[in-house]
């Protein structure tokens, strides 16, 4: 059996930059979900807050708070971001960064923002692939002995 753990995506932006990106399995998918927990949870509760600012009458929104809230949606939006370039990849090629090819925490940080979101979008595909064919399937006891 033969069985790689990383892909290469070419950049569409940059032509020649390439990323290697793990490939999504069970330890990684469990590792981004411990690192977005709490990003995603300050997210839900942002998005309540801005959802209830604009449900209130017009002339009684805090338009102050409204775009706080708005800025700081945008920060955990990055942080989530950058959790899924930490986890998922492994290197980039074709791009130097103050004159060395950047890690993967050099790329979080220091990318153009464009570069870094086309990553983001090719690992957010990744992690939406359905097609784990070559990912053996664990196999979990069965829930029908838990009922009784």
């Amino acid at each position: 059996m033969q069985h790689t753990s990383t892909i290469t995506v070419e950049s569409t932006l940059a032509p020649g930059v390439t990323y290697t990106l793990h490939r999504p399995n069970d330890v990684r998918r469990g590792i981004l979900t411990r690192i977005i927990a709490e990003p995603v949870e300050r997210l839900q509760r942002l998005l309540a807050e801005g959802r209830a600012l604009v449900a209130g009458p017009p002339e009684g929104c805090d338009t102050a708070r409204f775009d706080t809230v708005l800025s700081l949606i945008s920060a955990e939006t990055i942080t989530l971001g950058a959790a899924h370039v930490l986890c998922f990849l492994e290197s980039i090629q074709g791009l130097f960064i103050d004159g060395k090819i950047p890690a993967p925490a050099d790329f979080t940080i220091n990318a153009p923002d464009a570069l870094r979101q086309e990553c983001i979008a090719a690992i957010q595909t990744l992690l939406s692939a359905t097609d784990t064919a070559d990912e053996p399937q664990p196999s979990y006891p069965s829930t029908a002995l838990l009922v009784n």
